[in-house]
């Protein structure tokens, strides 16, 4: 079997896609214009760059009182927001 190269189309401009000289021309001359700034540069900020993670080291028996404390509930909150919880009990009682 003998290996041939790939023929290769000519390139063709169809008749309903070609634009005229002129119209090429104009749009060379016409230049480049700069970007204006209508709205603020600053944004108000989304509710991820409000949130800060991080990760946090605790004892296996504090994560079996916090799951047994879940489970009291009708409906199981995740982890953190039961953590979220318990922290902002406890920083409204030390009023910080």
């Amino acid at each position: 079997m003998v290996i041939k190269d790939k023929e290769k189309k000519s390139p063709t401009i169809q008749a309903s896609l070609a634009v005229p000289e002129d119209a090429i021309e104009r749009m060379i001359n016409k230049g480049g214009g700069v970007a204006s700034v209508s709205a603020p540069l600053v944004r108000p900020a989304t509710k991820e760059e409000l949130q800060a993670c991080f990760s946090l080291r605790v004892p296996r028996s504090f994560v079996a009182r916090l799951d047994a404390l879940r489970k009291q509930k009708d409906v199981i909150p995740s982890r953190n927001q039961t953590i979220i919880e318990i922290l902002e009990k406890e920083f409204e009682n030390a009023k910080v």
